[in-house]
């Protein structure tokens, strides 16, 4: 109930429903569950990776499932190649923006994880929509995550920039080749793999 605040449910207990009201009360609705909960402060950038494994691995009823691939989808998220790991990058001035961030010009707004692309999250998205029963949509997805792999001659890069899809990271990334594989089984042999 705390990541997931403006459900219909209140928590029985004084202090998370405290939280809850608080988070009602001083932000807008979302259908995603929040990154965070601190009594003063949650996470609204939208944690899509988190997300995407809340619904497959069953945290989430196949009916909210459902809705958090729209809200995916809404979010383009999976544009230029599946899956960007933010919806809303932190920015530098924003109050949850930690000079951390700046270390080894990673995080900056879509880039590793402020909004890059990770074809290993791609993978998990595959699968979740396979698990839905969106089976065409799963393979148009499929071929998207392959053209992210195939990118430098099946370079497996490890991330890519949340908006212009340019590889970053580290090349020949063993995960990225496991999570495609095993997404393509999903899809192709029609397997549930996660549960």
């Amino acid at each position: 109930m705390l990541f997931n605040p403006y459900g219909n449910v209140v928590p029985e207990k004084r202090r998370p429903r405290l939280l809850v009201h608080y988070i009602r009360n001083r932000s807008r609705g979302t259908p995603f569950y929040l990154s965070f909960v601190n009594f003063a402060v949650w996470g609204m950038e939208i944690d899509v990776f988190g997300n995407v494994l809340a619904a497959l691995t069953g945290l989430a009823a196949p009916s909210r499932g459902c809705e958090l691939v729209r809200a995916i989808l809404a979010l383009e998220a999976h544009r230029p190649f599946p899956l960007r790991v933010v919806g809303r990058p932190i920015q530098i001035r924003e109050p949850l923006w930690r000079l951390y961030m700046h270390r080894h010009r990673q995080n900056f707004p879509w880039q590793y994880h402020n909004g890059g692309i990770w074809p290993f999250a791609g993978g998990f998205w595959v699968m979740l929509l396979a698990r839905l029963g969106k089976r065409e949509k799963a393979l148009v997805e499929l071929t998207r995550l392959a053209r992210a792999n195939q990118v430098n001659d099946w370079e497996f890069n490890e991330w890519f920039h949340g908006l212009t899809g340019e590889p970053l990271g580290m090349g020949g990334q063993s995960w990225n080749a496991a999570m495609f594989i095993l997404a393509f089984r999903t899809v192709i042999d029609k397997k549930r793999y996660v549960y």
